[in-house]
């Protein structure tokens, strides 16, 4: 399991509460949720992880892959309700 820091965490809700300043359409598409996802862990530069957005993708199980630093990779399945 992936545990985002409060670095991480401050900044996603940063992003979605500017989302939902821009759009009045209600809540975020699934891909634009991965997006701002992937955004918030890299924007923790203490981390020393990468992260490969699959941008739109279908694969079961993983929207982002986070590799870290001691080559444990973390998938994450983003889906909305």
């Amino acid at each position: 399991m992936y545990k985002l820091t409060d670095i991480m965490i401050q900044n996603l809700e940063k992003d979605l509460k500017t989302f939902h300043r821009l759009f009045s359409g209600g809540r975020c598409e699934a891909w634009q949720l991965e997006e701002l996802i992937v955004r918030a862990i890299k924007s923790d530069h203490s981390k020393s992880e990468r992260v490969i957005w699959i941008g739109r993708g279908h694969d079961v199980g993983k929207d982002v892959q986070i590799i870290e630093a001691n080559d444990k990779v973390n998938d994450i399945q983003i889906r909305k309700n």
